[in-house]
């Protein structure tokens, strides 16, 4: 709406639609930033898993099904050891697990990526 007096509310609404436009731009960064984020933690969370998946299968129980054939060979201390081992790769893989998927359903889990999402950057920025 013009005014005669030195056109002050054209100049407000021009304001108002190059902070709305800013806004605008502003998300759709926010945006590209974080699909990107949630692509770079997808492809970390899996690489942490394919590497604690095969040193599972690939060390610790190989040593276990040793040490169920030959146990007069093995200590304690190293029975203990790899039973322990294996029990911490299994509660690691089921986190990482729990981890990749939450992705999968981002509908559902929108808010609690967002929260994350926030505490990496708060991490980046501190750092």
């Amino acid at each position: 709406m013009r005014t005669d007096s030195g056109g002050a509310e054209v100049g407000r609404e021009t304001v108002r639609k190059s902070f709305l436009r800013a806004d605008r731009i502003a998300l759709a960064a926010t945006k590209v930033v974080f699909a990107r984020w949630r692509r770079d933690r997808m492809v970390s969370l899996t690489e942490q898993f394919t590497d604690l998946f095969h040193e599972k299968t690939d060390e610790v129980e190989i040593a276990l099904r040793q040490i169920e054939r030959c146990p007069h060979l093995y200590s304690e201390e190293d029975k203990n050891y790899w039973q322990r081992r294996h029990q911490e790769i299994n509660r690691e893989l089921f986190f990482l697990a729990y981890e990749i998927g939450l992705p999968l359903f981002a509908d559902s889990f929108e808010p609690m990526l967002v929260r994350r999402f926030r505490q990496a950057i708060a991490k980046k920025i501190i750092r």
